[in-house]
């Protein structure tokens, strides 16, 4: 239903092409190297296959590379939904086709010139899926790192190396962890296509259903809860958690393993942060609209979590996070680290 070829093409006209060039596959490849051993000592995690080469991507191959990792995990809702739309009218499906073409377009187009670096990883799909990538969108990095408080050529980048060669760490050698999330996803998106079971219900429930939404989103201040049934509700939360958790430790690794090889750490967190928290008006709205806030503050109180669980327990302490979903700590469990410890025995 989404027509990829046609977002591609808009993603790619809203992205722009700046000709900044930025580093070389062969700096980008060496400081890669270098990172990706300091993240394995301090991490202790041991990937169990090879980690990808570092890439060099201009904002539309950057796209295209976010198109195929994207299309297995959504083509079949969307699919259904469309289907389920087309009973109404053919004009009505193709207003839907073009609509989520539109925003497909539009989202990765904006996103495209934001990024600067990605560990590109299709959550769903079977042998045909995207081998994991390691990218670097080139002409972003030589834009941002001005602003990032003067560093140099080389710390920058291996700054941004060492979050996205974490992710690369964590996948490779936690094998439960992406069968999870993309189960995870594959539940709410079927969810949404089925519309979450409200249709052909007698209107007590309907009522009833909407008094518990309510109630929840009062008691947990979190307006998802009025939108989304107690069973997707707790998917949301528990696919929020996951996600605060890996960011999270990629944002700690990216401290605590770069602190003896970057001279220019500090500066380049205090920019970070200033970078977070003082966006621009056109990318304040976008993130309210796209769920970026969210992810900012997944970073921060993932990153305090982990902070915190380190120094209390050590990196082997932290590390029972990658035991099994269930070592996992929940939202509750972040916001009080202590909790989480008590619960697995740091």
């Amino acid at each position: 239903m989404i027509d990829w070829r046609r977002a591609e093409q808009l993603a790619a006209r809203v992205a722009g092409s700046p000709e900044l060039s930025g580093p070389s596959v062969e700096q980008l490849e060496r400081l890669s190297e270098q990172s990706l051993a300091a993240v394995v000592d301090y991490a202790q995690l041991d990937p169990r296959g090879p980690v990808p080469h570092a890439e060099a991507v201009t904002r539309a191959e950057w796209i295209s590379a976010n198109t195929a990792s994207l299309r297995p995990l959504l083509d079949p809702a969307v699919e259904k939904i469309g289907a389920k739309s087309g009973r109404s009218g053919s004009g009505m499906r193709l207003v839907a086709a073009a609509t989520l073409t539109l925003e497909a377009g539009a989202v990765l187009g904006l996103l495209s010139r934001r990024v600067m670096g990605q560990y590109d990883l299709a959550l769903v799909g079977g042998d045909d899926r995207p081998p994991p990538r390691l990218l670097f969108v080139a002409p972003n990095l030589a834009a941002a790192q001005s602003a990032f408080g003067g560093a140099s050529d080389d710390d920058f980048i291996r700054w941004v190396a060492v979050h996205e060669l974490t992710h690369a760490v964590q996948f490779g050698a936690v094998d439960w962890l992406r069968p999870y999330l993309g189960g995870i996803a594959s539940q709410l998106l079927a969810s949404l296509e089925s519309g979450g079971g409200v249709r052909r219900r007698p209107v007590k429930d309907l009522a009833r259903d909407f008094v518990d939404r309510a109630g929840r989103g009062v008691a947990t201040r979190d307006p998802m809860a009025v939108m989304l049934s107690r069973e997707d509700h707790q998917l949301v939360g528990q696919m929020q958690a996951a996600m605060t958790v890996v960011e999270g430790h990629a944002e700690h690794v990216m401290d605590a393993a770069g602190a003896a090889a970057i001279p220019s750490l500090p500066q380049l967190r205090a920019a970070m942060i200033e970078r977070r928290q003082a966006p621009g008006p056109l990318w304040r709205i976008l993130g309210k609209v796209l769920g970026m806030e969210m992810k900012m503050r997944q970073y921060e109180m993932g990153r305090v979590f982990c902070n915190q669980v380190v120094r209390e327990a050590g990196v082997v302490g932290l590390n029972r996070v990658w035991e099994s979903p269930e070592a996992l700590p929940s939202l509750a469990e972040i916001a009080e680290p202590q909790i989480w410890l008590e619960r697995i025995g740091a």
